[in-house]
């Protein structure tokens, strides 16, 4: 397994068209429809990493590289046997990329909200957090944990039993400045 994060105010204008060229067309008729160059930059960055990423470890050509989505939401490489996870927030994007299973997130460091921490945390986490000096930093570490789970099994939130995604998964986290990456790996045991 191998991460990566890249800020998106260091992509200069020729990557940032080289990459949305490259973008299927659902992909670039979405990402055109955003009003915000940020929520453009992000898009389009972690679409970059992932095909840098995959290109580096399979030796595919960056513009030959094909990413599609699963009816689930799922992304996914046609044309090579890596999966991978993406995801982004302010002014990073990140991928993750492994031969099992994977899920990633970052999240910038926001207010806490106690309301939405009881709606997705179980009482043992709710209670970690209260007991916290730092409320807001724990409860995005936790949030982060649940959706590389999440992205991990392909399932969205709506449907995903959020309180208690956690339950037998082991999760990395890493903080950097005001962020958190949580990655999920499901490692294939029957061998």
């Amino acid at each position: 397994m191998d991460w990566y994060k890249y800020n998106i105010n260091d992509i200069k204008k020729e990557e940032y068209d080289r990459f949305f060229a490259l973008m299927e067309e659902k992909k670039r008729e979405r990402i055109s429809r955003f009003k915000n160059i940020d929520d453009k930059k992000r898009s389009v960055c972690a679409e970059m990493l992932v095909k840098r990423a995959i290109s580096e470890k399979c030796g595919i050509k960056i513009d030959e590289i094909v990413i599609e989505t699963e009816d689930g939401g799922k992304p996914f490489c046609r044309n090579a046997k890596l999966q991978f996870s993406i995801s982004h927030s302010g002014d990073y994007a990140v991928c993750a990329v492994s031969e099992y299973p994977i899920g990633i997130d970052i999240q910038k460091i926001v207010p806490y909200n106690p309301k939405t921490a009881k709606r997705v945390c179980t009482a043992a986490e709710f209670c970690e957090i209260e007991k916290s000096t730092v409320k807001d930093a724990e409860f995005i570490k936790i949030w982060t944990k649940k959706e590389a789970v999440m992205k991990m099994c392909g399932a969205g939130i709506a449907g995903a039993d959020i309180k208690n995604c956690l339950f037998g998964k082991d999760v990395i986290t890493i903080q950097f400045s005001d962020y958190f990456v949580s990655i999920c790996e499901e490692k294939n045991t029957d061998s």
